[in-house]
């Protein structure tokens, strides 16, 4: 997997986050369901894309992919730290 197919699927889930944030503010989820979609994610989606992930999986992947994605993760952490410090202020505003 390259940096861009790693990079793609961040994106993909970065999309889904926003999409769900705009439901709740539109108000198409409240409180109970989102509950219970945290629920379904938690015990049902997510053990079952481990098991898929390391079902399909033929072999490792090389240590150059392995670099990579590290890099990408260390190079994104502090773009995200800003958004953390900033969002209890954001939030508390509203």
């Amino acid at each position: 997997m390259s940096f861009f197919d790693t990079l793609w699927e961040m994106l993909v889930i970065l999309f889904a986050m926003a999409a769900g944030y705009l439901a709740s503010r539109l108000e198409y989820l409240n409180g109970e369901t989102n509950q219970r979609l945290a629920k379904v994610i938690m015990n049902i989606t997510m053990p079952a894309l481990i098991v898929s992930a390391v079902i399909t999986g033929d072999s490792l992947p090389g240590p150059a992919e392995i670099l990579s994605v590290l890099k990408a993760a260390f190079f994104s952490m502090p773009c995200s730290l800003p958004w953390r410090w900033l969002s209890p202020g954001f939030w508390a505003a509203r």
